[in-house]
């Protein structure tokens, strides 16, 4: 999947991996938006209200967000 700046993004939570205890905790963070893209598939994102993700972020760790349409609800 193709990620681009202004689009709004998952990230998932590596800290969860290996941890039986929160085996039902959910493994996607956010809503961020992608601010910049870097060379070597990273990302610079931020969230909606403007606060940015100190980190760069690997794209392997991101995941597209498809709103759900009105109709679906």
């Amino acid at each position: 999947q193709e990620i681009n700046v202004g689009d709004m993004v998952l990230l998932y939570n590596s800290s969860l991996d290996g941890q039986w205890s929160r085996k039902f905790e959910t493994s996607w963070m956010g809503l961020y938006v992608i601010t910049e893209k870097q060379s070597g598939g990273t990302y610079q994102i931020r969230e909606p209200d403007g606060a940015e993700y100190t980190e760069l972020v690997s794209g392997a760790h991101l995941k597209l967000f498809r709103k759900r349409s009105a109709d679906l609800a």
